[in-house]
């Protein structure tokens, strides 16, 4: 009995842990940069969270596939 209320506690901590761990690895490695925009990380978004800041509009337009911007100025950011 003891066997299953300590698993049952902590596999979903360990669950959790993983993940956490795992989004860490993503978002540190340099082979991954290049998937990332500048002000797209998640310690961008909570910092903007928690400074109830908007987004600047420029994260959200993107590049088109001829390398040069959308323009995207009668869209509002969400």
């Amino acid at each position: 009995m003891v066997q299953y209320l300590v698993g049952r506690a902590l596999d979903p901590l360990l669950g959790i842990a993983t993940g956490v761990f795992a989004y860490y690895i993503y978002e540190t490695d340099p082979r991954n940069a290049s998937q990332r925009p500048a002000g797209r990380s998640l310690s961008e978004l909570a910092t903007r969270y928690i400074n109830n800041e908007k987004p600047q509009f420029t994260l959200y337009t993107g590049p088109n596939p001829l390398g040069d911007r959308i323009d995207r100025s009668d869209k509002k950011a969400v």
